[in-house]
């Protein structure tokens, strides 16, 4: 159960079977579909189970509804059995925040975004009147927050139902601050605005949904209210990144803080996404070399700290915590509660996957492709305290995602320098932006800083180990001081969130093996920055765990 200060209810999870009541549009993007019928209610299935009247009792519960897979001409609803389902032969089911439940008349409200490769974004736009709808759930539900003087709410589209939804039943005497990310004016809706209330609509003007700093932008800069606080935020889980860390640099407690992750910038096939997890090599190799330095297996005997389990094996401890964020995220370890991100002295054990793992240990170990032990190879001499770059590493590793990295940098910053050289691996796509942004900034990505210009490093230090970064960091600070020109540096953070995710625990260990570096902490950077010689001017969060610091050394000398 949820640490949260809400009341929280559980129902036993069952299917029903439905019809469409209404089918209508509340704004070009917006599909809205009243379902309704009998099952709604209590009622016994042919296999004589009984199923209680559906609960719907939180703003922000789920239900599952089920739509056809691809190429199916109707959804095949999961099996009710006691207590439960079986979803074994089932299409597929995605979730969805009922905008509106109406128990006396039998009506409950769904809202969806449109958009193109969704599964429940395709039924909804060739759904009919009339036509059959199963869904199943919710299986619980959390009441409105108590004892808080406000709440601050935000999310997307995707988040509309329900802060729509808790608009209407929005807690008597409490005030708040609600924003919601759109693409544009015609995306805003007519909802209730309590006493006390401030709603405040963000357009994304442009930008590809889940790609804006709007929310955060508008989070981050907003006049913090007095009195006890609840935060509630749904959408984009990468961009909502910065608004966890900052409400969590504000100090607001573990149990009235909400920030729920409803999609990704992606929706892939399931054939798509299953080819790049095959294309994947990260999650492989941090399997078998955990295998072959004996992680595994010291950890089948019994649970045990990183500190304790480089010390037994005889590998490097920076090292061994990466690799067991990689294998946490992978659910091969598990962490305790106390360190649940790897971050500091918790204790790891054997996940899920590590207990079949050890069940067919010679089978999965077996190396069978050359590519793979060369690989594995790099990882291990980190493992061993071998750090630094490998010729073999391609060294456009890094660029694969400058692309979206770039556009935030150039808009958080002011340009009134008269040139600009950009290093790191994002450099071409830094300068092209600046190039698009700020026609009149001459940039260049090679060659030494001029008299009074500024250098941009966007992903510079990964690239190098703490000594390597150090003494490149140095270099630059004493280039600049020589001209009167400041420095810019930008880095991807650490994850420090409660849970650790994969992508950021395969990029932690890829950085790790190519480079000897890792993603640093922020405290960890700005210690390199300052111990290099660079008085640190501004912070800037970039969104998606980047963050900038804009850097100069003084008067030139």
């Amino acid at each position: 159960m949820p640490r949260t200060r809400r009341e929280w209810k559980t129902y036993p999870i069952n299917v029903r079977e439905l019809r469409v009541l209404e089918v209508s549009d509340v704004t070009p993007r917006m599909r809205r579909i009243v379902i309704g019928g009998d099952q709604l209610g209590a009622f016994t299935t042919q296999e004589g189970i009984a199923v209680p009247a559906l609960r719907n009792e939180g703003f922000d519960d789920h239900l599952k509804v089920i739509v056809p897979d691809a190429g199916q001409p109707h959804a095949v609803p999961p099996r009710q059995v006691e207590g439960h389902l079986d979803w074994s032969m089932a299409s597929a089911a995605k979730d969805y925040t009922p905008r509106e439940w109406d128990p006396d008349t039998g009506r409950l409200t769904l809202d969806f975004v449109k958009h193109d490769g969704g599964l429940a974004s395709a039924w909804s736009l060739n759904a009919k009147v009339g036509d059959l709808v199963h869904v199943a759930g919710p299986k619980n539900s959390a009441l409105l927050p108590t004892g808080i003087d406000w709440l601050l709410v935000g999310g997307d589209e995707t988040a509309l139902p329900a802060i729509g939804r808790l608009l209407h039943e929005w807690p008597a005497g409490v005030g708040g601050q609600v924003f919601v990310e759109v693409a544009d004016a015609a995306e805003e809706q007519d909802l209730p605005v309590p006493d006390g209330v401030t709603l405040t609509w963000l357009h994304r003007r442009g930008v590809a949904a889940g790609h804006s700093t709007a929310l955060a932008d508008a989070v981050t800069a907003m006049p913090w209210r007095e009195g006890s606080v609840y935060c509630w935020f749904a959408g984009e889980a990468i961009s909502l990144k910065p608004i966890r860390r900052y409400l969590k640099e504000r100090g607001v407690p573990a149990d009235c803080l909400e920030v729920s992750g409803y999609w990704r910038r992606t929706e892939e096939s399931p054939e798509t996404a299953r080819l790049v997890r095959l294309l994947s090599l990260t999650p492989q190799i941090a399997l078998r070399v955990a295998i072959r330095e004996g992680l595994i297996g010291r950890l089948e005997k019994a649970p045990a700290d990183p500190a304790t389990l480089a010390a037994d094996l005889g590998l490097n401890e920076t090292a061994v915590r990466a690799l067991a964020r990689a294998l946490v995220a992978e659910e091969v370890l598990a962490a305790d509660g106390a360190d649940p991100a790897v971050n500091a002295g918790g204790v790891l054990s054997l996940g899920p996957v590590g207990q079949v793992l050890t069940e067919e240990y010679a089978e999965v170990a077996d190396p069978r492709a050359q590519y793979l032990d060369l690989s594995v190879a790099s990882v291990t001499a980190a493992l061993h305290g071998q750090h630094g770059p490998r010729p073999e590493v391609p060294q456009d590793l890094l660029t694969q995602d400058a692309a979206w990295a770039a556009p935030s940098l150039v808009q958080h910053h002011d340009w009134d320098y008269p040139a600009a050289t950009v290093l790191g691996s994002a450099a071409q796509a830094v300068a092209a932006q600046l190039h698009s942004d700020v026609p009149a900034l001459p940039v260049s990505t090679s060659g030494r800083p001029t008299p009074g210009a500024v250098v941009v490093a966007c992903w510079w230090l990964e690239q190098f180990t703490d000594e390597q970064a150090l003494s490149a960091l140095a270099e630059l600070a004493e280039q600049c001081h020589s001209v009167g020109a400041a420095a810019i540096v930008a880095e991807r953070l650490r994850d420090t969130d409660e849970q650790v995710h994969d992508h950021d625990a395969e990029l932690d260990l890829q950085l790790l093996a190519a480079y000897g570096s890792g993603l640093r902490s922020a405290e960890e950077v700005e210690s390199l920055i300052t111990r290099a010689g660079f008085t640190i001017r501004t912070r800037q969060d970039l969104g998606w765990d980047m963050r900038s610091w804009e850097l100069t050394t003084g008067q030139p000398v």
